[in-house]
């Protein structure tokens, strides 16, 4: 159902009404009801046979009510770099979050690297969904909760299959399997459709991990858009360079693991959020790339990076 902005306040018994101008009904100070959808920006992938990096989390509301004449602001999670080829410390970026109100949905952590001094575990390989695992460096943790009213959405990243494979990092709809980056969600294909977002209805899929010497094979990123990994010294897998491949933004998906240690992990897709409305309604005003679409009974607005909206 549509709803009009156009109204003249009075005052009734010290609180202020709003009056119609179309229809002549007396209300409240309107609102909307909005479902909220946020995705975090995926992790970049580790160097070195390494991790895939971890997608973002995602997380999801109904209902949230919001107030006519008062700006929303919304942050979007930028993609964790995947990190270059080098001896110290080969990590992955995490990525950053995508905020809105009180709700957070994590960055993905970064992928594990294959030369980190005395193998230690990376600070930052744990996030909305973990980063791969790297030789004997476990897999990086899922830190999404359900806060702010709505439902979090995070796995843990794959366990690296041999010394020369990374793992894959882990997706919003599962944990990184073995090398391979998990799948993501497809649960909000719906709004994916409406809005020319995600990859094939899914988001937040976890980055592939890297694969050096013969007789490994490289990870391929889980559905939703994440990197695959990178392959070296005779290993297969489906993406043809060392490098590990980027993952596709505004996805929240993991980036692909480095082969060789010779060249660049694959970077994190950033983040997005998008809120659905029923009916038809247009924001008075919007800030940043913001996209309003309406179809099948619904307003969508999706955002691609920071910005606000005030209806």
């Amino acid at each position: 159902m549509a709803i009009s902005r156009a109204s003249k306040s009075t005052i009734l018994n010290g609180n202020p009404k709003y009056k119609d101008l179309y229809d002549g009904i007396s209300s409240a100070a309107p609102t909307v009801s909005a479902d909220v959808l946020l995705i975090g920006g995926g992790g970049g992938g580790g160097a070195n046979n390494a991790g895939g990096g971890g997608a973002g989390g995602i997380l999801y509301k109904t209902s949230q009510v919001l107030n006519f004449g008062t700006q929303y602001r919304v942050v979007i999670g930028q993609g964790g770099l995947g990190f270059p080829g080098s001896n110290v410390n080969n990590w992955g970026n995490r990525g950053g979050h995508t905020t809105f109100l009180n709700m957070i949905a994590y960055g993905g952590g970064g992928g594990e690297g294959g030369n980190p001094i005395a193998y230690a575990r990376s600070p930052i390989s744990s996030g909305g969904s973990g980063g791969g695992a790297c030789r004997t460096v476990t897999f990086g943790s899922s830190i999404q909760t359900s806060n702010g009213g709505g439902t979090g959405y995070g796995n843990n990243g794959g366990t690296s299959p041999s010394s020369s494979n990374g793992g894959g990092g882990g997706g919003a709809g599962q944990s990184g399997q073995s090398q391979n980056g998990g799948n993501g969600l497809n649960t909000w294909s719906s709004w994916a459709s409406a809005t020319s977002s995600g990859v094939d209805g899914y988001f937040a899929g976890g980055g592939g991990g890297g694969a050096e010497n013969s007789g490994t094979t490289a990870g391929n990123g889980g559905a939703g858009g994440g990197g695959r990994g990178g392959k070296y010294a005779g290993a297969s897998g489906s993406y043809g360079s060392d490098a590990g491949e980027n993952a596709v933004a505004n996805t929240g998906s993991g980036g692909g693991g480095e082969a060789s240690g010779r060249n660049v992990a694959g970077n994190g897709g950033s983040g997005i959020a998008i809120l659905r409305i029923s009916g038809s309604i247009t924001a008075a005003s919007t800030t940043g790339t913001v996209s309003r679409y309406e179809t099948g009974g619904y307003t969508y607005y999706k955002f691609n990076d920071d910005g606000s909206i005030t209806f």
